[in-house]
């Protein structure tokens, strides 16, 4: 079943129901229906055409949702970008996908929008979230894209990657998830990421595929989510862990203060076995869920269910085990078994390659051959009782706020605008740190990487080193800056 299909199953059955809230007004699953139709209706071109993709820029709110249904009304193929990116950042995912037609919010500025048309020349249709359309019985286009959605991970060549996910991945996605997770009106669910970041997606149609409503969150919502769930009858959470943390450390999270919540999931970094049993006391009335999986796995594709007092070895809350039509295996440097080693994936929910495909070389293994290729995920597991735990690293790949992070990328950027002969960009907390040598000549560095580098790439730290320091092989010798960066003052 496609998504839009999954949207007008629950429209047949809840079409009074809230089917997005927000804290001015809510749409209903019909009324999103008509303003999806109408959006949908004019990204037809004068030639009567239909774009093949249709790029949504909007912040968290029903423009990006009904832009997100408009887009697969449309038969096209839907690219998330973000008001907070780059405009050229923006203007290059949507070159690689060719995107034919944007959807913009007209509470986004028009000066981004400006930057992103000159460098990347498209139609523009800019929507109202808020305006009043007359219903239609237009008929939907069918057919023509397999591909749901594309999204850009940060990517190890200096240049973001696009990860193209059929209709088919999320179809086995959600057939292995609505059976675990199920919602029911009046059952509400949060939006506490943007549609950037695959997480959005599975919240978005978590709750939409059962007839019940998506109600996104502010940054000053997260900070409080007691108060936010109690305001808007949240039932299922559904974010990156570091909220957790975001919430206990502004002292609101005690005991007790979320009791309406049913599901908690978290997915997207490690999730600390403190910070499940500080969700858990604060949610008792509700499982608290750790997922697992990569945006080329569709999602997520693991699950464990944590219960305050339960051993588990480590610091870490086990990922656990895979989704029905997800194969695991666990192998070590040779490509052999062990109990301890790489994580590969394959099955239903596994993309089938990259936008650029030379991005695919090094992505697969044709370990077990007979079985088909496997999507080599990087991560460093152990098998155990509780199924998976998520140990590291392979390589030098970042965690920033749920969104993976290649420090090739964010050094690359540094060199070309700042001018500098080296750069080296770790992690500290949740956030970058970048040392650089020499030091730049901007007096503001940091300004002017934001002008090319999201917000989560973007280090929050520039720190001058007279000259490189190297290991015994003569190259960047990362666990010394890795140190560096943990010793660096608040």
């Amino acid at each position: 079943m496609r998504l839009e299909e999954r949207f007008l199953a629950a429209l047949a059955d809840h079409p009074d129901e809230p089917a997005i809230v927000e804290p001015d007004r809510s749409w209903t699953f019909a009324e999103v229906d008509v303003l999806a139709r109408h959006w949908a209706g004019r990204l037809r071109s004068k030639d009567g055409s239909r774009p093949a993709a249709v790029a949504v820029l909007a912040g968290r709110n029903a423009t990006a949702y009904i832009g997100t249904l408009a887009a697969l009304y449309a038969d096209a193929t839907l690219v998330p970008i973000s008001p907070t990116f780059p405009a050229a950042r923006n203007a290059s995912m949507m070159a690689a996908t060719g995107v034919g037609m944007l959807i913009a919010d007209v509470e986004v500025s028009r000066d981004l929008v400006a930057a992103i048309l000159a460098e990347y020349q498209v139609p523009v249709l800019w929507v109202d979230r808020s305006a009043s359309v007359p219903a239609s019985d237009a008929k939907l286009d069918r057919r023509r894209s397999e591909v749901a959605y594309v999204l850009f991970t940060s990517g190890s060549s200096g240049s973001p990657k696009g990860v193209p996910i059929s209709h088919a991945n999320v179809d086995a996605f959600l057939n292995a998830a609505l059976v675990r997770y199920p919602m029911a009106p009046p059952d509400r669910s949060v939006q506490t990421c943007d549609l950037t970041f695959d997480l959005s997606m599975a919240s978005l149609f978590l709750a939409w595929a059962q007839g019940c409503a998506i109600v996104p969150a502010s940054v000053f919502a997260m900070g409080d989510p007691a108060r936010f769930v109690a305001r808007y009858g949240i039932t299922t959470w559904i974010s990156v862990p570091s909220a957790i943390g975001l919430a206990a450390d502004a002292g609101r999270l005690v005991p007790g203060c979320l009791p309406g919540l049913r599901i908690s999931m978290f997915c997207g970094e490690a999730l600390t076995v403190d910070a499940a049993d500080t969700w858990s006391r604060a949610a008792p009335n509700s499982a608290v869920i750790n997922n697992y999986g990569p945006t080329e796995m569709t999602m997520f594709c693991t699950e464990f269910t944590f219960h305050s007092g339960h051993s588990v070895e480590g610091p870490t809350v086990p990922i656990g085990h895979s989704f029905e039509e997800v194969e695991v295996a666990v192998v070590d440097t040779a490509g052999r078994p062990a109990g301890t080693g790489e994580l590969l994936l394959r099955g239903a929910q596994m993309f089938s390659g990259y936008l650029d495909p030379s991005h695919n070389e090094m992505a697969f293994t044709e370990v077990d051959a007979p079985g088909g290729r496997w999507y080599r995920t990087g991560d460093l597991v152990r098998s155990g009782v509780d199924g998976l735990t998520y140990i590291g690293r392979l390589d030098d790949q970042l965690q920033v706020g749920g969104y993976r992070v290649e420090p090739a990328e964010v050094e690359q950027m540094i060199r070309t605008s700042l001018g500098v002969t080296t750069a080296v960009a770790v992690q500290r907390r949740n956030e970058v740190v970048a040392f650089v040598s020499p030091a730049p000549t901007t007096s503001e560095p940091l300004l002017l990487l934001k002008e090319v580098l999201p917000a989560y790439m973007c280090p929050k730290r520039l720190v001058v080193v007279e000259e490189p320091q190297l290991n015994a092989n003569g190259k960047i010798d990362r666990g010394y800056y890795k140190k560096r960066a943990t010793e660096l003052r608040a």
